[in-house]
């Protein structure tokens, strides 16, 4: 795997640390010799490596491979902290999923992406590739778009000239006027609509959740396109999702 190019100058012993701790994570696990096959290093650099993490406490060794250590759980934990959604302490959210039987998220932004903050259940939810943590463009998903169209003008810019529209199905928005002329409908009506733009067949709704006139997060639901269609999709879990948003948002500002 090539290496991936970072904006601005950084320094490579850092990078490559965190590419070791990166491939890790991608690869679920690897050896010493996987890790250097995945970032194109020398085995004997990544060796070093690894076995600073390890002595460290951010790699632990199993049967041969090394997997992160729970101490990032702690760094995860500090970072999801400081965030005014934090705050929330309400079952707002999971009110939101036992009334539509879906999947329910709040999602944030940092560096321009799509960060999947906590989620909750409902009785029909469906298991998908996403969890707490992942971080993906902010164009793939109802709850991205719905934070874009809260955002000011040169912030929205400057996301997508860093991370530009690329695609992850035959329907995503790959385009910068489409993109913006659906930015300017979600702000009108208040919620975001997603059909399988970022997986096929999977379909979901956000609202965004501002305070002061910026939106700080997203919450959304999101299902089967078999079970998201006609008036529930389009009419009735967009009334639920603005309802939860809405609420989220009085909570923000008596917190």
């Amino acid at each position: 795997m090539s290496k991936k190019k970072r904006p601005g100058r950084g320094v490579k012993t850092a990078e490559t640390v965190f590419g070791v701790i990166e491939s890790v994570q991608h690869l679920g696990g690897a050896s010493v010799s996987e890790i250097a096959d995945h970032m194109g290093l020398a085995r004997s650099t990544v060796h070093n490596h690894v076995k600073t993490l390890v002595g460290m406490d951010y790699l632990i060794e199993a049967g041969g491979k090394y997997h992160l250590g729970l101490k990032f759980l702690d760094h995860g934990y500090h970072a999801a902290q400081r965030l005014p959604v934090s705050d929330i302490k309400s079952s707002t959210l999971d009110t939101l999923a036992q009334k539509t039987g879906e999947v329910a998220w709040i999602v944030v932004e940092e560096h321009g992406k799509a960060i999947n903050l906590t989620m909750a259940t409902g009785d029909s939810a469906v298991r998908t590739a996403d969890r707490v943590g992942l971080r993906t463009h902010l164009h793939f998903h109802a709850a991205g778009k719905a934070i874009l169209s809260g955002l000011s003008d040169d912030r929205v810019d400057e996301i997508l000239s860093r991370h530009g529209l690329p695609a992850a199905t035959e329907n995503t928005i790959t385009d910068r006027e489409t993109l913006e002329e659906e930015l300017e409908e979600i702000r009108d009506r208040g919620y975001a609509l997603n059909d399988g733009e970022a997986v096929e067949s999977l379909r979901s709704v956000a609202s965004p959740v501002t305070l002061q006139g910026e939106a700080l997060a997203a919450v959304s639901v999101m299902g089967p396109e078999q079970r998201l269609h006609g008036d529930r999709f389009y009419e009735s879990i967009p009334e639920a999702v603005k309802g939860a948003a809405n609420a989220l948002e009085l909570e923000l500002k008596h917190s």
